[in-house]
């Protein structure tokens, strides 16, 4: 098992290495189970193991697992910690889970974390169509054969409020790199609000964040196809704005963006350690700056191995003797070694 986790720290997630825009699509449905409390803090362990196990055992004799298959309490802490860097798992003290996903960590299902149950396929922007389709056909042979709870008004219920009703979640991660810099992400996010829809910063710890995450908030009231479409639609508002935020940018000067790319790069080549956040800061702009057009001494590839395999467990992973006090260096090292230029 560590040798399948050292070489999963070593690779970027296959989801994201696409030239757009539109990092990726996530599309995801929450489900629990008829007649059970929903896993919490407060249930006993015996009891949300007994739900795992359960389900387990029913979607393993339906072939509905993926290749790869993990009891999170059987894992370590840093093997855990891996898992949600690669965004697999959320950042749950709930250890009574169990997460299965295929090779290409696309798609994915989810077992007693906030849900008892979610299933969740990421695709690029141009398959969305076909992935919502494949996703609603997993679901619904699932569905055959567990029982799920579902209330005529509320639809499928779930303690999170945002997941009442159809139960789906559709997410987009954005390069919205002029609109962050010309200052006008405040009025877009009232307007998202206003849809039910939310516009967020992918890292909440960068100080002017590029890369945004749309989604809707909630699912309650509304197919699943009304859904999707308001999804897309805003998303082709949030484009045409980019558009017109980077042409403004350029004619104005002020701020430009290749000063804020340019900045970022040899700032990095001029450090001798770095910090996580100061990483993913740096492998934002990178990548933006690629996307944008502004940089070609490295591929779009080579920024997004930065944003993931120098996050402290990737790394760890790669250095199995590396203490707190190594990473950071160890950090800048492979950063450079990232991002070095392409023969």
């Amino acid at each position: 098992m560590r040798d399948f986790f050292k070489k999963l720290g070593s690779t970027r997630p296959q989801w994201l290495a696409n030239q757009h825009k539109i990092l990726s699509v996530q599309l995801s449905y929450a489900r629990n189970l008829q007649h059970t409390p929903f896993p919490n803090a407060q249930n006993k362990v015996s009891s949300l193991e007994g739900t795992k196990n359960k389900t387990l055992q029913i979607l393993t004799e339906k072939d509905l697992l993926f290749e790869n298959n993990f009891k999170l309490n059987e894992l370590t802490l840093e093997e855990r910690q891996l898992l949600e860097e690669r965004l697999l798992i959320s950042n749950d003290p709930n250890i009574t889970a169990a997460l299965s996903f295929n090779d290409s960590e696309n798609r994915s299902i989810l077992i007693n974390q906030h849900d008892h149950f979610k299933i969740k396929y990421l695709c690029s922007w141009e398959e969305i169509e076909k992935h919502y389709k494949l996703i609603n056909e997993h679901d619904r042979k699932i569905r055959q054969h567990i029982k799920f709870a579902f209330d005529d008004k509320l639809g499928y219920l779930s303690a999170s409020a945002h997941r009442l009703g159809s139960g789906l979640k559709i997410s987009l991660l954005l390069s919205l790199s002029s609109l962050s810099l010309s200052d006008e992400m405040t009025s877009l996010q009232k307007s998202a609000i206003a849809l039910g829809l939310e516009l967020k910063a992918l890292d909440s710890d960068s100080e002017k964040p590029l890369l945004w995450l749309l989604h809707n908030s909630c699912s309650i009231g509304q197919t699943e196809e009304e859904i999707l479409d308001k999804a897309k639609s805003f998303c082709f508002q949030l484009l045409e704005a980019e558009k017109r935020a980077l042409h403004e940018l350029i004619k104005s000067n002020n701020p430009h963006p290749h000063n804020t790319y340019s900045r970022a790069w040899w700032s990095l080549r001029a450090s001798h350690s770095i910090t996580q956040v100061e990483a993913k800061n740096f492998a934002e702009r990178l990548l933006c700056a690629r996307l944008d057009n502004y940089a070609d001494q490295y591929s779009i590839d080579q920024a997004i191995d930065c944003y993931f395999l120098t996050q402290n467990t990737h790394l760890k992973a790669q250095e199995q003797s590396t203490n707190s006090d190594q990473v950071e260096k160890l950090r800048l090292k492979s950063f450079c070694e990232l991002i070095r230029p392409q023969n």
